[in-house]
């Protein structure tokens, strides 16, 4: 046991690999491609519209190797159907393709983070669902196969049932280095997919696992969503929540709703969205749902409420998704979108009173809690209100997080969530009011400082140093 211990899974980072894909088409068409090892892609190989309606076909990792060796039964197919045939016999699962073939085993690893708790940490998860699969295969490869129904894989089957429709479990990274060396695994047979360090200190990081999907989806304002073991396209409690609340909360104006009976109407369409919120509030840590689920809860809520949305088509752009986080937008769109939404405005906390740009991460986070401070008051609901607390700041870089989280304790007096942060105080608003017509509130100035300095030495060092 102690040697296993001394062993450690073999990785792929994105510190030397690139992810390539087809724009627009990241999920279904990306494949790593590292520096000194083989591409490694999905097993569906960009057919995945086919692949998923083929029942029990799971998702796994596959390689050059393992490429070569379908290229070669394919080739001996006479008909399309023949070759779906086979396709499915050998791509259906890892399972179904180590039983003619051994392959290298590749384990997915992605950072999740529970923003039911204030201030926590992003952790890697694996799916178990994937661990249990791969247990049996590796151990056949090292000379000491197990049942199928071995006591020690029921175990954990019982232990890891999700217990709820269209959820998945997870577990961390230490608990699957755990596991393994209870079933006396040596993990260098093992190939782990993970980002340059682990744990992950900031969700989907901007500096890290930048070159693979889920971050790329980050930087552009984009929901992450990954596949389930079973190729069903699934979330994080983040992005859960995030979703829920960009699609139902923002791009309305709570303050202006027009519509008969309007108080009890805004109350029911309110009272619907904490529903869908308590939802990712609820899951355990490091579980996941499937998209599909989260979606169609949201329709339900549009159809039911159509009064509510039928203008979202007509109002401006506020999530910019497509723009990278660490460019700039021009503080008119910024103002604009705030004007047209009643939303309360942070502009005259800029240490530049006539400020011309305002960069992409601080638009959206600035616009969340805009959205946070006219849809909560400041008692109710205070438990998913913090949960939005925690996915709005999600979008901030690390280098602004202290101060980002004791703005966020200045504007929605939130007692708790600057616990990390020295408090930050306002200076008086009275008698003051923003260009967009909300309330302005200070207390933001050392965050975009430190944005603005930063902006100003990488200009004036590629200008050569010059003004």
């Amino acid at each position: 046991m102690s040697q296993l211990r001394a062993t450690k899974c073999k990785t792929i980072t994105s510190a030397t690999t690139a992810c390539v894909f087809t724009t627009g088409e990241l999920m279904t068409t990306y494949r790593a491609q590292p520096i000194d090892g083989p591409t490694v892609k999905p097993n569906f190989i960009e057919n995945y519209e086919k692949c998923r309606l083929m029942e029990g076909f799971k998702h796994f990792l596959i390689d050059e190797a393992d490429l070569t060796r379908m290229e070669r039964i394919w080739a001996e197919c006479k008909t399309p159907g023949e070759k779906d045939i086979k396709t499915f016999e050998y791509l259906g699962s890892v399972t179904k393709f180590s039983r003619d073939f051994k392959k290298k085993i590749y384990v997915r690893v992605f950072p999740s983070k529970n923003v039911s708790i204030k201030g926590s940490s992003t952790a890697m998860r694996v799916f178990t669902d994937e661990v249990l699969e791969i247990i049996p295969i590796v151990l056949k490869q090292q000379g000491s196969p197990i049942a199928a129904n071995d006591a020690r894989l029921n175990k954990y089957r019982n232990e890891w049932e999700p217990g709820f429709p269209n959820r998945y479990t997870t577990i961390d990274t230490d608990r699957f280095e755990r596991v393994l060396e209870e079933f006396g695994i040596y993990k260098q047979l093992i190939t782990v997919i993970s980002p340059s360090s682990s744990p992950c200190p900031k969700p989907f990081l901007f500096q890290l696992f930048q070159d693979m999907p889920h971050d790329i989806n980050v930087k552009i304002g984009d929901m992450v969503r990954f596949f389930a073991p079973d190729m069903k396209i699934v979330t994080d409690s983040c992005h859960a929540a995030d979703h829920i609340w960009t699609t139902l909360v923002m791009g309305v104006n709570w303050k202006k709703l027009s519509c008969p009976d309007k108080d009890s109407r805004i109350e029911k369409v309110k009272k619907l969205v904490i529903e869908m919120l308590d939802i990712p509030r609820s899951m355990a840590p490091g579980a996941v749902i499937t998209w599909e689920l989260i979606n169609k809860m949201i329709n339900d809520v549009k159809e039911g409420c159509r009064w509510n949305y039928d203008g979202e088509n007509k109002c401006p752009d506020y999530k910019l998704v497509g723009v990278p986080h660490d460019a700039q937008a021009d503080i008119k769109i910024y103002i604009y979108v705030t004007s047209f939404f009643d939303l309360p405005t942070y502009v005259n906390f800029l240490p530049n009173r006539n400020p011309g740009a305002i960069p992409i991460w601080m638009f959206r986070f600035f616009c969340k809690l805009g959205w946070i401070q006219q849809f909560f008051s400041t008692k109710e609901h205070s438990k998913n209100r913090d949960m939005i607390v925690e996915v709005a700041l999600f979008a901030v870089p690390n280098e602004h997080m202290v101060a980002a989280r004791g703005f966020v304790n200045t504007v929605l007096n939130l007692t708790q969530v600057a616990r990390q942060s020295q408090s930050l105080k306002p200076r008086s608003t009275e008698n003051r009011e923003s260009s967009s017509g909300g309330e302005a509130i200070d207390g933001f100035e050392k965050m975009l400082a430190n944005a603005l300095k930063k902006r100003k030495e990488a200009e004036k060092h590629k200008n050569g140093g010059s003004k």
